[in-house]
This record gives C-alpha cells, sequence and structure tokens, in this order.
C-alpha cells in the first residue's frame, strides 16, 4: 500500500518520491481502481500516530487538487467527501494550531493547500454555508496571528524563506486574499448572497490581521517577502471597499511610509549588482520570475491603487513625502540613506507619472478637459521644473 509506505519512509528524500507516486496513483486510479482510499484518508485523520496523520493529509491534499481541476458537474462525489471530512480536518487543524513545532506549521500548511484547492474554480455549496465558512476563515486568522518561536527561526536568510511557519501563513493569507477577490465581490461573484455575507463577515477582520503582521514586521518580526506581497495584495483589494477602507484608512499612512516606502528602497544585494553589472540589474527588475509574489511590487500596487481610489486622502500626502526625501538628497547628495530614499521617490514618481501629469498646472492648461471624466486633484508641482531639478 503506497499511503503506508509514505508514512513508514524512513527519510525525506524517499518520502518525497514516495508522495510522487501516490499522486500519480491518485489521478489515474481514483476514484475507480482505489475506491477504498477515502476510507484509508479518513481512518489516517483520526490516528494519534503523527506521520500517520500527515500521510492522510498529503493523500487528501492531492484527491482534492485531482477535483480542482474538474468541472463543477463532475465534482459531485468530492462535494459528498468534504462535507464528511472537513470537520475532522478542522477539528485537526485546531489541535495542530497548540503546537509550536515546525512539524505542525507543516500540516497546517498542507491543510491550508487543501482547502485551496477546493476553492479553485469554483466555491462547493458545502464550503457557502455559513457554518463551514466562518470556523476555515477563523482558522486563517489564527494562523496569521500564531506566533512563531524564536529558536525555530533558521539564521540563514534564505532557510527562512523555506521555514514552514512562513510558508503556512501565506497559504492562509492567500486564501482570504483569494475569497476577497473572487468569492466577496458582490457585483462579480456568481453567489451575490454569499459574496455579500463575506464582504460584511470576514473582509475587515483580515484587513485588521494583515495590517498587525505587517506592525509585526514593523516592530522588528522578521517576515518572509511572500508574507508581506500577500498582506499588501489583500490591503491594496481593500482600498476599493468601503467596508474595508474604514478599518484601513486610520492606518494608511503607516503602510504607506513605514511599510510600502522601506520595500522601495534598494539592498546592498542591489546596490553591488548594479555596480557588478547594470545590465542584469535591469534585466532582473522586469523579470517576470523575480517580480511575481515579490514585495516590492506589491508595495508598487498598493501604492497606485489607494492613490487611484482614495485621491483625496492620499495623493497629495504620498507626493509631499517624495518631495520631501528628494530635498533631503539634494541637501545631502553623498548620504547613503539619502540615495536610497530619492531612488525611492523617483519610482514613486515613475509609478504615479500619468496622475502627476494629468495633474500639472502647466499640462492642465494645454489639456481640454474630457466631457464626463471627474477632475483631478491639482498638484502644486510641476513635471517639468520636478525633471529638470532632480532628475536632469
Amino acid at each position: 500500500n503506497i499511503l503506508t509506505a509514505v508514512v513508514r519512509a524512513s527519510s525525506v528524500v524517499v518520502r518525497n518520491q514516495l508522495e510522487d507516486a501516490m499522486k500519480a496513483m491518485i489521478l489515474e486510479d481514483f476514484p475507480e481502481r482505489w475506491p477504498n482510499l477515502f476510507q484509508e484518508v479518513v481512518a489516517n485523520l483520526n490516528s494519534n500516530d503523527v506521520m500517520t496523520t500527515y500521510g492522510g493529509l498529503m493523500a487528501l491534499r492531492h484527491i482534492s487538487w485531482k477535483y480542482s481541476l474538474k468541472l463543477s458537474s463532475d465534482r459531485a462525489p468530492f462535494e459528498a467527501t468534504v462535507t464528511q471530512i472537513f470537520p475532522t480536518v478542522l477539528k485537526l487543524a485546531g489541535e495542530l494550531l497548540q503546537h509550536p513545532s515546525e512539524e505542525a506549521s507543516l500540516m497546517l500548511k498542507v491543510i491550508c493547500r487543501i482547502y485551496w484547492f477546493c476553492t479553485q474554480t469554483a466555491l462547493m455549496q458545502p464550503l457557502r454555508e455559513p457554518t463551514s465558512a466562518q470556523p476555515w476563515m477563523q482558522l486563517m486568522k489564527e494562523i496569521c496571528m500564531r506566533p512563531i518561536p524564536p529558536g525555530q527561526v533558521p539564521d540563514d536568510l534564505e532557510a527562512r524563506e523555506k521555514c514552514q511557519h512562513y510558508k503556512c501563513k501565506k497559504w492562509a493569507l492567500r486564501i482570504a486574499g483569494r475569497f476577497f477577490a473572487r468569492y466577496g465581490q458582490p457585483r462579480q461573484a456568481r453567489d451575490p448572497e454569499f459574496a455579500e455575507y463575506w464582504l460584511t463577515t470576514f473582509s475587515a477582520g483580515f484587513v485588521e490581521v494583515c495590517l498587525s503582521v505587517l506592525r509585526l514586521r514593523h516592530e522588528g518580526m522578521w517576515l518572509t517577502k511572500s508574507v508581506v506581497h500577500c498582506c499588501l495584495t489583500y490591503l491594496t483589494e481593500s482600498a476599493d471597499h468601503a467596508t474595508t477602507w474604514a478599518v484601513l484608512k486610520p492606518q494608511v499612512k503607516f503602510v504607506l511610509f513605514e511599510v510600502v516606502w522601506p520595500l522601495l528602497w534598494y539592498s546592498e544585494e542591489e546596490f553591488e549588482r548594479w555596480q557588478e553589472d547594470p545590465v542584469e540589474y535591469v534585466r532582473q527588475q522586469y523579470d517576470c520570475n523575480f517580480t511575481t509574489s515579490n514585495a516590492r511590487e506589491a508595495a508598487k500596487e498598493f501604492l497606485k491603487e489607494v492613490v487611484k481610489v482614495r485621491q483625496q486622502d492620499c495623493f497629495m500626502t504620498v507626493l509631499q513625502q517624495a518631495h520631501t526625501d528628494l530635498e533631503a538628497h539634494r541637501a545631502t547628495p553623498t548620504d547613503v540613506a539619502a540615495m536610497r530614499r530619492k531612488d525611492a521617490a523617483l519610482m514613486v514618481v515613475g509609478e504615479l507619472a500619468e496622475r502627476l501629469i494629468n495633474s500639472d498646472p502647466q499640462m492642465a492648461k494645454k489639456q481640454k478637459p474630457k466631457k464626463g471624466k471627474a477632475k483631478s486633484q491639482k498638484s502644486p508641482v510641476s513635471i517639468e521644473s520636478m525633471l529638470v531639478t532632480y532628475v536632469l
């Protein structure tokens, strides 16, 4: 039995190979030629042995991945499975939250990925019920806020990025982001009633979670780039909704100037790359392999969105900060910190270029206002004078 072999594997390498084999067998044989697999998974999840439970979770993950690729009409058998087994999975997750080990975080990550696959293309009816949605969303919040024991954070930065504690948080935040963007928009969702329920019940709570996580980072707690990216992506979506903006607005300056702004500063590694190979540096700035799930790209998107949809609250504030940083470098051109701030300020100007041009007093005189288009907030800054003073 491949599931038993996965549980009893003596090394991680062998276990990973057996998991790949189990995945292939599930895709080909389940349920027609492996009809008792579900019963085996249930038995494993109810076991008191950690590795047996892990094996059951991995099998369920591969089953959920298989059905995530199918049409809604072909997923009826899996919906029955979800109804029967998810209460057990939720109970297990609650128990794992009480254990601070990395092994517990690994299993919580697998549970998050099972839920992720179950919501891949559509939201199954059992998951739309408030009795299901409420405990799952609460689980995601608790995972995000779950403290990480200091002794379990690796010293090596690359190892930290692979740490299961942070990966677990990343998947919980990704699930929250998916629900907000795909299933929590009443005007766009297939089920407007559930979308309204999710928006009014959970959306603001996740804004508070994201703000709390980012504040911990500001206070010195290390976070992976992907976790910061997920937090900022959720907050970007939050800027356009009154329910979530009410929570975000009092903290928007903190997000802009204590989170977004420092993310735009170039690092020592980037400075060295620029000195050694400018072409490679520029290539990486526009390479999708580097920009996907990149915290800096998420910071740029948040900046553009919040200025776009909350112009009255944010446009002049952002512009004034950029002007302050440019003037600071002008006063102390050899200061390294001032150089970083100037580079970030110019990046902000580039991201907001179209809006700045539309609000430039000199450009406004040359352009005829378009009928029916709202007027942009006027900027006291001339684009021409800015380029002459700080760039040329």
